[in-house]
């Protein structure tokens, strides 16, 4: 099993460049707000869950492995005082299972954030939808770090649409359908 980790700050269209690769490659699709999600329905705050969406990300990941699943397209909001040593134990784990881990840092400038936080398609979710919030969150995390130890493809896709940034990620990778 293959991954490709998108990483980035909130409302850089993780989830909407993930569902284009998808489209491209066949990959499954496992966005981190569907862990997130599960804990949020019995805890009211996300500080509480950490260590059980851990433990299910990585639980999804070793059934994928051990269940013939070709490849996972997973998003991920990296944090650097929390990122770190999950993504090492999901690249062990994949690596373990003869499969390679591929990291993409989406960027985007703020401008374009802010516009894409207050979006429709984001409304109805766990997602962050206030750009106080976006602000707030921009000036007291380092969203914008990269994962290290891993390199990873850095793609601005402030003015990229979602479907042209995956054919770059899969043609840098060299995956596609089929």
């Amino acid at each position: 099993m293959n991954a490709v980790v998108l990483y980035g700050p909130p409302a850089v269209g993780k989830l909407t460049v993930g569902r284009a690769l998808r489209e491209l490659t066949g990959y499954r699709l496992f966005h981190n707000h569907l862990t997130i999600d599960i804990g949020l329905a019995v805890f009211d705050d996300v500080e509480n869950i950490r260590s059980l969406v851990r433990r299910l990300r990585l639980d999804v990941f070793a059934a994928a492995a051990s269940g013939g699943v070709a490849g996972v397209i997973f998003t991920y909001a990296y944090r650097v005082e929390d990122g770190g040593p999950f993504l090492d134990d999901l690249v062990t784990l994949v690596t373990d299972a003869a499969g390679h881990v591929r990291f993409v840092q989406l960027t985007c400038d703020q401008a374009e954030l802010e516009r894409r936080v207050i979006s429709p398609s984001r409304q109805g979710t766990e997602k962050l939808t206030d750009v106080t919030k976006l602000r707030a969150t921009l000036a007291s995390d380092d969203v914008f770090a990269s994962v290290p130890g891993h390199e990873s493809l850095v793609v601005d896709n402030s003015s990229m649409s979602p479907r042209e940034v995956a054919a770059l990620i899969a043609k840098r990778f060299g995956i596609s359908n089929g």
